[in-house]
């Protein structure tokens, strides 16, 4: 399956998640991970409000106070990324995002999300499978 456009959720990967089946992305196999279902990872490992303030200071990102974020870029090759993070009682839950973006402006969002502190994972929405966060970036590159 060749994915230009990709719609994912944002997760911490809980500690439990195994190999799951493998699966061909833009012509590449890759490993998904098994996740017990529902999700029942903890919140992502920064807060709603430190997401919101280090995305304010990015160039061209305009984030909204209720999560919803727009990121593009109009030199070169055009893309955009639209987000909307999830607050939850317990923290930041999840990030939903739609984005045609290449891997530096990705890599880059999921540093405000924590992907430096605690492993993360992408569930892939429109096919239901979750991968880690950087079998995702790799699916990225050309």
């Amino acid at each position: 399956m060749i994915v230009s456009q990709w719609h994912i959720t944002v997760h911490t990967q809980p500690n439990d998640t195994r190999p799951g089946p493998i699966r061909q992305y833009n012509e590449r196999q890759v490993e998904t991970l098994d996740v017990a279902a529902p999700i029942r990872s903890k919140p992502l490992p920064v807060t709603f409000d430190e997401a919101i303030s280090t995305l304010e200071s990015w160039n061209c990102l305009l984030v909204e106070p209720d999560g919803s974020l727009v990121w593009a870029n109009s030199t070169g090759r055009p893309w955009c990324i639209d987000g909307q993070l999830q607050d939850g009682r317990d923290g930041l839950q999840y990030v939903e995002i739609k984005t045609n973006a290449p891997r530096p402006p990705c890599e880059k969002l999921l540093t405000a999300f924590g992907i430096a502190t605690e492993p993360l994972m992408v569930q892939l929405v429109l096919e239901g499978v979750f991968l880690s966060a950087a079998t995702w970036l790799d699916l990225l590159d050309p």
